[in-house]
């Protein structure tokens, strides 16, 4: 994940120290709004669903 500030850390539990230890120390990723994050994903799902529903 390039933007927001989430982080994968899978199922290995030895990185979650670790990645608990940077959040302590302030070292966390900066956090920015992804393109699109504005609460219309379901109007552009509906509206591209109605576009394949359309041409067919």
């Amino acid at each position: 994940m390039t933007i927001g500030t989430d982080e994968l850390i899978g199922t290995d539990l030895r990185k979650l120290p670790p990645a608990l230890e940077r959040v302590m120390a302030g070292q966390w990723k900066k956090g920015a709004i992804p393109p699109k994050w504005d609460g219309n994903a379901a109007e552009r799902i509906v509206g591209h669903l109605e576009t394949l529903l359309v041409s067919e």
